[in-house]
């Protein structure tokens, strides 16, 4: 099979996983966030932040190196897989021991047992990270896929059960820990390979020269990424560090859907392509502009519609909620376009460039958090979104030095997505005004009889009984008027979206087609 069309089958399966899995998680997220209270999702977010940052040295950036190296031998892979077992098993103890210092440092009693347990998620990090990776390399997504998506379910449910049963916070972390076993033996099932004994200090220096930088850079970046979730926890609380997990939450479940979906397959096939710019270029191009035709109508969508979808979604015990998303969103247009960037720098080999690009952004981060949170949780969210914008023109130079990406032309990909998505928020906008005037009930009236005029009148009982089963008909049938409103908006979006595109560019959709048709039968 060609590289082109295992991009399209890898692409495919990719989408399949990450649509299922954000569905999955969706789901299972908006009925623990009606169950649970911000203070749950608070305090398991203190929990996740220690454990992220143990998580850095889970892999020592094994993984990425056996994906990217272009002579991977098998002493590699099996100099990979044991060192992971060495390291993991390292930070299960540490994370366990470690658990009352956070805790107190959070003056959160309560973390210390939730962190020791949780801590077992290393020990399946240790059986399954060179398994994905090999999977990976091979983009062999299939495999992937069944695995998170099983996983996905199997936790789901697990958790839900657990929260109507009143687990309250474990609930959460059960969640995690069936995720993470039934993946593990998922993947295990599923795949060929299996570990050997050929280890040696000279694969593991191989190995190393490439992971060290990508080490190093996921720990500037978890403290970068981290560091605005920490600072509202030990200065705001749990309660305002559940209200703003909720939003970012969100945010993240869609750019893990839509760039990271993007980024997993077009990272193999980068690295296939590194010694041929032209191609490298051709196909950021095109990706960039897909990504962004997807990307834009969802996120500013959630902007214009962010007041009618949280207290939907969530309840009204979220509404604090919302400011912070509609900060969110444009965070996570960056971040979702990122991912392509990313794909092309480490996929090149230049990991030290990368190194040094999170280095510096994740040190602004941290400095502009801290400095935000005198203006509350809205004030950490725009430090957020500032420090994003600023660094894109760092970014698309890098690209321009490593494989002359031009930033003018990338820039025109962009027009179309960004004025077509512009356009539907103001007409969204636009038709909330009109909807203030058109005062649609909150429920309809049940009559008492069905009257034919001149020919028959039917009462309507107060209760039927059919198989010894009790019904009580209702005097009045409720409506959802929140629900009716967000589908209006969503419907009118779609098809505002769609003409702008077509008015703005009409050859827009037919070369997608065409290059998609190009792909397929390449």
């Amino acid at each position: 099979m060609s590289l082109k069309k295992k991009a399209v089958k890898g692409f495919a399966w990719n989408m399949l996983e990450g649509t299922g899995t954000q569905i999955i998680s969706f789901i299972v997220f908006l009925v623990l966030a009606r169950i649970l209270d911000p203070e749950d999702f608070g305090l398991v977010a203190m929990a996740t932040i220690s454990l992220a940052f143990f998580r850095i040295f889970k892999e020592f950036g094994f993984a990425a190196a056996i994906v990217q190296r272009e002579d991977l031998k098998t002493g590699h892979i099996d100099t990979a897989f044991w060192t992971d077992i060495l390291v993991n098993g390292t930070m299960m103890a540490i994370t366990f021991f470690s658990a009352k210092w956070v805790a107190n440092l959070y003056n959160e009693p309560r973390l210390e047992v939730i962190l020791q347990v949780l801590s077992l998620l290393f020990f399946t990090a240790a059986f399954s990270q060179v398994q994905s990776a090999i999977l990976r390399r091979n983009l062999d997504f299939k495999t992937l896929a069944i695995r998170t998506l099983a996983a996905e379910v199997i936790g789901g449910i697990t958790a839900i059960s657990c929260a109507l049963s009143g687990w309250g916070v474990w609930s959460l972390v059960v969640k995690s820990l069936t995720s993470s076993f039934v993946g593990t033996l998922i993947l295990w099932g599923l795949s060929n390979w299996r570990p050997g004994l050929k280890i040696s200090k000279d694969y593991f220096m191989d190995l190393f020269g490439f992971s060290i930088n990508m080490f190093a850079a996921n720990i500037v970046n978890f403290f970068g990424s981290k560091s605005d979730s920490f600072f509202i926890g030990y200065f705001l609380g749990s309660v305002n560090l559940g209200y703003y997990t909720i939003a970012q939450r969100l945010i993240l479940l869609l750019t893990e859907f839509l760039g990271g979906a993007v980024n997993k397959v077009a990272w193999p096939i980068f690295a296939r392509l590194q010694d041929n710019p032209e191609k490298i270029r051709s196909g950021f191009y095109s990706a960039s502009q897909i990504l962004a035709l997807i990307v834009m109508p969802i996120f500013l969508g959630i902007f214009a519609v962010a007041e009618d979808l949280v207290p939907l979604m969530f309840g009204s015990q979220w509404d604090k909620s919302i400011p912070i998303l509609k900060i969110l969103v444009f965070v996570g247009i960056i971040n979702s376009m990122n991912k392509m960037y990313d794909s092309i720098i480490v996929s090149m080999g230049r990991s030290g460039i990368w190194l040094s690009l999170r280095t510096a952004i994740s040190i602004s981060n941290m400095f502009s958090f801290f400095i935000a949170l005198r203006w509350g949780l809205t004030g950490v969210a725009l430090a957020y979104v500032i420090v994003a914008y600023l660094y894109l023109p760092v970014y698309l130079y890098t690209l321009n030095v490593l494989v002359n990406i031009k930033t003018s032309k990338y820039f025109r990909v962009l027009i179309t997505p960004v004025a077509a998505a512009t356009l539907m928020i103001f007409s969204i906008f636009e038709i909330k005004k009109l909807l203030l005037n058109i005062i649609i009930p909150n429920t309809i009236p049940i009559p008492n009889a069905i009257v034919i005029p001149n020919i028959i009148t039917i009462p309507i009982p107060d209760v039927i009984t059919i198989l010894n089963i009790t019904f009580i008909i209702p005097d009045v049938i409720p409506i959802p008027v929140s629900s009716v409103y967000l589908g209006i908006f969503i419907i009118s979006g779609i098809i505002i979206y769609s003409l702008s595109l077509i008015l703005i560019s009409p050859t827009i959709i037919r070369n997608l087609l065409g290059t998609l048709k190009t792909f397929k039968s390449k």
